[in-house]
């Protein structure tokens, strides 16, 4: 299955999936990096999944200064 539209002719160079499973002693871990200022996610926008285009034109032209967000729900 393909998550893209069927209309939609652009190919991603790069792309890195990974799978987390929730353990509650390494979230302890990431809860006090990002307290402490150590780890932060920039997020470059986020728009609605309706203009889902905008967001995957400007990862793949690679304007994003962050992370692009697909909102499913307002």
């Amino acid at each position: 299955m393909d998550a893209k539209p069927a209309d939609c002719n652009k190919e991603l160079e790069v792309a890195k999936w990974f799978l987390v499973e929730p353990k509650g002693k390494q979230l302890e871990q990431i809860s006090k990096l990002m307290e402490d200022g150590k780890c932060v996610t920039k997020v470059d926008s986020a728009v609605s999944f309706a203009d889902f285009q905008q967001a995957f034109d400007k990862v793949e032209e690679r304007r994003a200064k962050g992370k692009v967000v697909i909102k499913i729900i307002e």
